[in-house]
C-alpha cells in the first residue's frame, strides 16, 4: 500500500519480474487482499532461476527471444516508479545501478526485499 501513495502512481498498475511462478503467485494473492483493484501484471509461464545448460540447449532462436524478454523485463524495471528487489540477485542490484545511473539519484525507489547493498 505504501508504494501505491508514491506521488505518481495514482493510477499505477504493479508489474511483477520474477522466474519463479509460485512467488508471483503468492505475491498477487497478497496484492489482490491489500490493495483490490489495482492492475497486477506478469509472465504467466513456469520457470524456477536460470540454468545455462538448459539455455545453451536452447536453438538460437528460443535463446533471442528469451535474451529479449529478459531485456525488456529489465527495461520494465528500470523505468518503473518504484522497484522492489531482491539484491541478492544480480538482477536486482543491476537494475539499481541502471536506475541509479539513468533516473538520476538513489531518491527513486529501489527497495530490496533481503540483503542491503550499495554501489561503492
Amino acid at each position: 500500500r505504501d508504494v501505491l501513495s508514491v506521488p505518481g502512481a495514482t493510477g499505477a498498475s504493479v508489474i511483477i519480474c520474477s522466474d519463479d511462478l509460485t512467488s508471483v503467485l503468492e505475491l498477487e494473492k497478497l496484492l489482490f487482499q491489500i490493495c483490490p483493484g489495482v492492475p497486477i501484471h506478469y509472465r504467466k509461464r513456469s520457470r524456477t532461476g536460470h540454468q545455462q545448460d538448459e539455455f545453451n540447449s536452447q536453438s538460437l532462436e528460443r535463446r533471442r527471444e528469451l535474451t529479449l524478454e529478459f531485456l525488456a523485463d529489465v527495461e520494465v524495471m528500470r523505468r518503473s516508479l518504484v522497484c522492489l528487489c531482491t539484491f541478492s540477485s544480480n538482477i536486482g542490484r543491476l537494475v539499481a545501478v541502471l536506475r541509479t545511473q539513468t533516473l538520476g539519484s538513489w531518491e527513486v525507489p529501489t527497495i530490496s526485499l533481503d540483503h542491503a547493498w550499495t554501489n561503492v
